[in-house]
């Protein structure tokens, strides 16, 4: 499940970035809120990952989203970007059905933004809401 959730809101990542962001390496830390999961719901604390965003990424990021819908995950609905916030509904099928929609505000070296999805694993109806906070720390590593 916590893996789950980051793929989703790394991919929401490349969504909102609308090719304003700086390429390089990218710290992203997620604070997900979940109600209905029981024991399966994500460990407390952050979730904290490191990832490349490659100048082809940042110039284009529907390329990254294509690539990640090709995999049947997310599609991305009702995008709206004024150039520093991005608004947007979502809709997964893998790797459980989710639904959605999320909010990011954006500057060429930060991100930040909330993401609220509501599903069904396995009968459980459930609801989170994710915290994500993102910061360039420099060039990608070779």
């Amino acid at each position: 499940m916590r893996k789950a959730l980051f793929l989703l809101l790394f991919t929401v990542g490349y969504a909102w970035a609308a090719g304003d962001i700086e390429p390089g390496m990218w710290e992203f830390t997620v604070n997900v809120q979940a109600e209905g999961l029981g024991a399966m719901a994500p460990k407390p604390g952050p979730i904290v990952n490191q990832r490349c965003i490659t100048p082809e990424q940042a110039a284009n990021p529907e390329k990254a989203l294509t690539e990640a819908g090709a995999k049947g995950q997310c599609t991305f609905s009702n995008q709206r970007n004024t150039g520093i916030q991005f608004n947007f509904n979502v809709a997964c099928t893998a790797p459980f059905p989710v639904q959605g929609s999320g909010t990011m505000r954006y500057t060429a070296e930060a991100m930040e933004g909330d993401l609220d999805l509501a599903g069904d694993m396995q009968g459980m109806k459930f609801k989170t809401r994710s915290h994500i906070n993102a910061r360039r720390l420099g060039p990608c590593n070779a």
